[in-house]
């Protein structure tokens, strides 16, 4: 069997999102672990070592955003992970509340394997 290529935390809290998310990554060769509350994911970004984060923004205990900023206060210095946030909200004032506390782009739900694919392709060189 393959290794997985890239190690993703995937932050969400709705099972079938879940499924499909990790179905896709799963078919895009990646490895998944999935925290479904924010402290949570808080505890494995600390822990683990990730290529790749899916942040949901609305999870049930601590929101995305700050997820992401307290994520952004705890790496060490040259070991920025990429932090996608994954929404259903596409205005531009949310886009900027996004990159303002760290997150490195933006996927409106849901992901797709071409999207998924995209987002591999973009952030390859630094995975």
């Amino acid at each position: 069997m393959e290794q997985a290529k890239h190690k993703v935390l995937l932050v969400e809290d709705t099972p079938i999102a879940i499924k499909v998310a990790v179905i896709i990554l799963n078919m895009l060769g990646c490895k998944i672990d999935v925290a479904e509350k924010g402290i949570v994911a808080l505890e494995m970004a600390t822990k683990n070592k990730y290529d790749l984060i899916l942040m949901d923004i609305g999870l049930p205990d601590i929101d995305g955003l700050t997820v992401t900023r307290q994520i952004r206060q705890q790496e060490l210095e040259g070991k920025h992970v990429p932090i996608i946030a994954l929404t259903a909200h596409s205005e531009t004032a949310i886009k900027e509340k996004l990159f303002e506390v760290g997150l490195d782009d933006l996927l409106i739900k849901p992901l797709t394997i071409m999207n998924g694919q995209q987002l591999l392709q973009r952030y390859g060189s630094k995975l």
